[in-house]
């Protein structure tokens, strides 16, 4: 990843920030962002952001927000970037970057056939897809007037998104249905830079 997305002010969201992968890219991007810069990070465990706020400069302003992505709404999702820009001149960032990183496994327990529960299903893909799809259109479109902010979407994937596994029904089809998504956005708008990372298998 060239440095040059985190030139200038950045506003950066991540989401899944309190352990793991999200954690670690939020410690590492912080430690390279221009003083000024706005990170928001978001997950259900607020103990643990405030942990990884720790670990970023204090010349980086740290938001961190609890909440629970899989009932987010969009109206919720927009009130809290809202809040968190507050203060902030919008046009004064040169970058927006959002990493969608929150994600479950799910039950790896069940064969297809036994995956028959659909609010099981409705669960695991509000959290896994369809949240993602607001949040990101929701940052998107607060910052849609400022033609001048380039825009950054990191979509974290994995292999298993093209390769089926027996017993990851849940996960290999929405990591699939995931990065189809933001696929489809890279077709339709050239002020975006869409970018996906394979982890975990």
């Amino acid at each position: 990843m060239s440095i040059k997305i985190l030139s200038g002010k950045v506003f950066l969201v991540i989401t899944g920030a309190s352990r793991g992968i999200g954690k670690q890219l939020a410690i590492s991007f912080g430690s390279v962002l221009e003083e000024g810069s706005h990170i928001l990070l978001l997950a259900t465990n607020l103990n643990a952001l405030k942990e990884t706020a720790k670990n970023i400069p204090p010349s980086i302003f740290v938001d961190t927000v609890n909440i629970d992505l899989a009932k987010a709404t969009k109206d919720k999702l927009h009130d809290i970037i809202i809040q968190s820009l507050k203060n902030e001149i919008l046009d004064q960032f040169d970058h927006v970057v959002v990493i969608h990183n929150v994600g479950s496994i799910g039950n790896i327990n069940q064969y297809t056939n036994d995956l028959t529960e659909l609010n099981v299903w409705h669960d695991y893909y509000d959290l896994n897809v369809f949240v993602p799809a607001i949040l990101n259109g929701v940052i998107m479109k607060i910052f849609n007037e400022n033609t001048n902010t380039k825009k950054l979407v990191i979509n974290i994937t994995s292999l298993l998104g093209i390769k089926p596994e027996k017993s990851m029904a849940y996960y290999c089809s929405g990591k699939a249905a995931r990065e189809m998504f933001f696929k489809v956005i890279i077709q339709l708008y050239n002020n975006t830079t869409i970018q996906q990372y394979n982890y975990l298998h």
